[in-house]
């Protein structure tokens, strides 16, 4: 309940708080799998309000923290999006290694935001991707590039 209403106040101090309270909760074997759900869906929250206020610069060290340290979805597929968001053409890195990832639902959550990575460079990398791609990622890849 805390979690989620420091997500909902979406300050840097909030924010602050719920990295704070995701560490903790990810060294805690026991409440991980009970605490840390609730409170990494607080902070994308706040992020996400964050940066529809306009700030860019905690929303992204936010989801520069949850895609580090949560590689499993939903969680990297929501700070990919975000990254994207607040980064732009500059998460293309991202973007390329989370394609080749052998993960579906990262490999999913590529694809999702490859239309939001901005400038004909960008697109020429994407596409450049294709052939190391399976069939079924080659589809998808091209469904999003269209």
């Amino acid at each position: 309940a805390a979690a989620a209403a420091l997500g909902n106040i979406a300050t840097p101090g909030a924010a602050a708080a719920l990295g704070v309270a995701a560490a903790q909760a990810a060294k805690a074997a026991q409440t991980a799998s009970a605490e840390l759900p609730a409170i990494l869906d607080a902070e994308l929250r706040s992020a996400e309000r964050s940066l529809a206020g306009g700030d860019i610069m905690s929303p992204d060290s936010t989801y520069e923290r949850i895609w580090s340290a949560h590689r499993t979805a939903p969680w990297s597929a929501a700070a990919l999006k975000g990254l994207v968001a607040t980064r732009k053409a500059q998460a293309l890195p991202l973007v390329l290694d989370a394609l080749g990832s052998p993960d579906p639902s990262l490999r999913g959550a590529a694809l999702s935001v490859v239309p939001l990575v901005p400038g004909g460079s960008a697109t020429a990398a994407i596409t450049e991707r294709l052939a190391s791609l399976d069939p079924q990622g080659q589809v998808g890849l091209i469904g999003a590039l269209a």
